[in-house]
């Protein structure tokens, strides 16, 4: 493809053919493949629509080196922004984010924490590790 993700096959005999979509790792496309009818005057046009799979990032949060249930955690993005909770064990999970690097914040009340940054892969995972102080 090209940059705007065009293709074209040249020449094409007239007739009916089978297109299919190879992604690159973890990306799906919709649909995969189609049969297209190449006219006489050889154009004709098939479109798929591709994407990256989501990924998880699970943070944990620890204040004064141990684990901290309750603190509020916000994971952001040029693709948005969500916030979650940690457990008792001082860790939370975000699924289904788009890939891309997320700077991760933690609030707990009368701490100071870091804010660091984590990269979520295409259908994979990433952790972060957030640390408090009091």
């Amino acid at each position: 493809t090209d940059t705007n993700g065009m293709y074209a096959f040249d020449p094409v005999s007239p007739g009916v053919h089978d297109v299919a979509v190879t992604p690159p790792a973890n990306t799906t496309c919709d649909p995969p493949a189609q049969t297209v009818d190449v006219p006489a005057d050889g154009q004709a046009q098939a479109d798929f629509s591709c994407s990256s799979q989501p990924g998880d990032l699970t943070v944990t949060v620890t204040v004064d080196g141990a684990p901290f249930g309750g603190a509020t955690v916000i994971v952001s993005s040029g693709k948005g922004a969500r916030t979650g909770t940690t457990n008792t064990a001082g860790m939370v999970t975000f699924t289904g984010l788009e890939p891309d690097d997320y700077t991760v914040t933690a609030s707990v009340g009368g701490a100071t924490c870091d804010t660091v940054t984590a990269s979520v892969p295409a259908g994979g995972s990433a952790q972060a590790q957030v640390t408090c102080t009091s």
